[in-house]
């Protein structure tokens, strides 16, 4: 009970996704702590981190993380971050994929060896507050608290492709995914769903 409390009182201070979450395969851990604040990796069931990633971009801007989870799909985890219009994905694959360009046809091509746990940062037109991972794998819902948008991300091109506005009666929290005669929704409380297939809303399908 007490371990509850004590968390209870202060993960608002450490942001939203201080306790660690686990990678797809189970191998590691990601958590944001710290201040300045930092992305931190270990291999599960260890102490001592194999990585720390500052939450920080050009002109030393500094940002929180407001959700983490994984993409058991893409070996990766993804972070929101609350103070930064990006969403950076985190490769943890032994053999991640390279993401830079090749400016020179001369050149062999990309380099032989990829930084562990590469940083792929993807600008977004706003900060996101939360995250939810789609059944298509490469996909993701967030959710813009701003402007209090459903904004759907594919990771593959690392861009929005469709964004549905809320009203100010419909809640984001509690939000789950189900299916129903073979087509995904993303149910919304008190709202209704939006058909994952066309990103259209409906009030009747929850």
């Amino acid at each position: 009970m007490l371990l509850i409390f004590l968390w209870a009182l202060f993960a608002p201070l450490l942001g939203a996704q201080a306790m660690p979450i686990a990678s797809g395969d189970g191998r590691y851990t990601l958590a944001a702590e710290g201040e300045p604040p930092a992305l931190v990796i270990r291999a599960s069931g260890a102490a001592g981190p194999l990585a720390v990633i500052p939450i920080r971009i050009e002109g030393d801007r500094r940002s929180k993380a407001s959700a983490i989870v994984a993409v058991p799909t893409r070996e990766s985890f993804l972070v929101a971050l609350a103070d930064i219009a990006e969403l950076w994905e985190i490769s943890t694959s032994d053999h991640p994929t390279y993401r830079g360009w090749v400016h020179d046809h001369r050149d062999d091509g990309p380099p032989s060896q990829v930084p562990r746990f590469p940083v792929r940062r993807m600008p977004m037109v706003e900060p996101l507050g939360d995250l939810i991972v789609l059944p298509a794998g490469d996909h993701v819902a967030g959710y813009a608290p701003a402007s209090r948008r459903v904004v759907a991300i594919d990771l593959y091109i690392g861009r929005i492709y469709a964004a549905i506005p809320l009203d100010p009666s419909h809640r984001w929290e509690g939000r789950r995914l189900i299916q129903r005669a073979g087509k995904d929704f993303l149910v919304l409380p008190d709202a209704g769903a939006i058909a994952l297939a066309d990103w259209t809303f409906s009030r009747d399908a929850r």
